[in-house]
Order: structure tokens, then C-alpha cells, then sequence
């Protein structure tokens, strides 16, 4: 210690009402301290918890999202990027067409090949090849 700190500390003299009243001040702010640090201690707590659920749900979504890539399809009727070449419910003409077109490469453009489709069952009717389904088909649009 400096001379200047033993010589101030020499010079303070405190009453022991006035030393009592000092102690009980720093009692008062230690309980303080220990109770500011109970509630650092549960904050902490409560943040890794909140962060341990926070992972758990990312995972289980994860998991939901990475199952249903991976779950074969129960139908081709699913649209999905594996069947992104099959035309929708409401373009093809009946169900029976659907499964006799060729998927095509995800490059081409889907609308162009619809378009043609529908318009040679529509046009052509019972000409060559077709099956009944377009026939009745083309009967209702006619009818």
C-alpha cells in the first residue's frame, strides 16, 4: 500500500453505531449480489433449455422433410420433382392417358406438350390409335 492510503485509513474513525450500520449495508448488497446470481444462474438454465428444444424441433423437421423425400410414392399421381413430366389432373384428359405418357427430361416445357396432346384427342376423336378413354372424352365435349 502507499503512505497516502495508510495515512487516510488512520484518519477514518467510525462510531460503532456507525460500523454496524456499515456492515449491515454490505450484508444487504452481498444478498443482493447472490440473488442477482441465482437469477443469472436460472436465465442460463432456461436459455439452454429453450436452445436444446430449439435443435430438437430442427431436427424432427429435418427428419419430416428428409422422410419424405425418401418415402417411395404410393402413386404417380403425387406430384413431385420425380414426376414433374406427368401433366396435372385437370390437363389430362382421363386417368388411363396419363400413365401411357413418357416423362419427360425436366428441361422441356410441359405446357407446349399438353396443349398438342389435348388438342389431337380432341380434334382427332376415334382416328388411329386412340384409346377409349379419349373417345368418350371427346363424345362428352361433342355432346
Amino acid at each position: 500500500m502507499s503512505r497516502k492510503t495508510q495515512e487516510s485509513k488512520s484518519h477514518v474513525t467510525l462510531s460503532r453505531a456507525q460500523a454496524l450500520e456499515f456492515v449491515d449495508h454490505l450484508r444487504k448488497i452481498e444478498r443482493g449480489l447472490q440473488g442477482m446470481k441465482r437469477a443469472c444462474q436460472e436465465l442460463q438454465r432456461s436459455l439452454e433449455e429453450n436452445h436444446l428444444a430449439s435443435e430438437r424441433e430442427h431436427r424432427a423437421r429435418e427428419n419430416r422433410t428428409s422422410n419424405r423425400t425418401t418415402t417411395p410414392l404410393k402413386s404417380s399421381l403425387i406430384p413431385t420433382k420425380h414426376t414433374r413430366g406427368l401433366p396435372s389432373r385437370k390437363d389430362s384428359p382421363s386417368k388411363s392417358l396419363r400413365f401411357m405418357l413418357p416423362v419427360r427430361p425436366a428441361g422441356q416445357r410441359q405446357t407446349d406438350d399438353r396443349s398438342k396432346g389435348s388438342d389431337k384427342s380432341s380434334e382427332k376423336g376415334s382416328d388411329k390409335g386412340s384409346s377409349k378413354a379419349s373417345e368418350k372424352g371427346s363424345d362428352k365435349r361433342s355432346s
